[in-house]
């Protein structure tokens, strides 16, 4: 009766090792990889609490803004499809493309080579602020046909 006692210890112990590795290599090593997953909604909504810089163009524009509802901000593109294929978006349903997803780091305020956002600020638990990003844009003026 021990003998058999003492197996299933053994065995309760190896399944319990194995459980706690288990959770170590998912929390710790891939924790990475489940932060960047697209069907990760905490970190998109992590950043929709964040105020994204605004894209301006090269008179000044905005191009492309930041509207607060309900406690989170979403973009606001004033100037309609201007350059819609460079500026690309920023949605919640869709992700991002163009623009957006490359200066995400600095339209989020989350950007350490630039000093957007330094440690001192993250140790304290200041919320980060998107940094503005100035395009090289410009919008064309319409002149009216001339009747000739």
């Amino acid at each position: 009766m021990n003998k058999a006692i003492s197996r299933i210890f053994v065995v309760g112990v190896v399944l319990f090792v194995a459980l706690v590795v288990n959770l170590t290599w998912i929390m710790v090593v891939r924790a990475g990889w489940f932060y960047d997953r697209p069907e990760n909604k905490r970190s998109i909504a992590k950043e929709l609490k964040i105020r994204r810089g605004e894209l301006l163009g090269f008179d000044g524009s905005v191009i492309a803004g930041s509207l607060r509802r309900s406690g989170y901000y979403y973009r606001d593109y004033p100037q309609g499809a201007l350059a819609p294929q460079l500026l690309g978006y920023d949605s919640v349903r869709y992700g991002r493309s163009g623009v957006e997803q490359q200066l995400n780091d600095v339209l989020t305020g989350t950007a350490t080579d630039l000093g957007v956002q330094s440690w001192i600020d993250r140790l304290l638990g200041r919320k980060p602020k998107g940094a503005d990003v100035k395009l090289t844009l410009v919008r064309r003026c319409r002149r009216p046909r001339s009747s000739s």
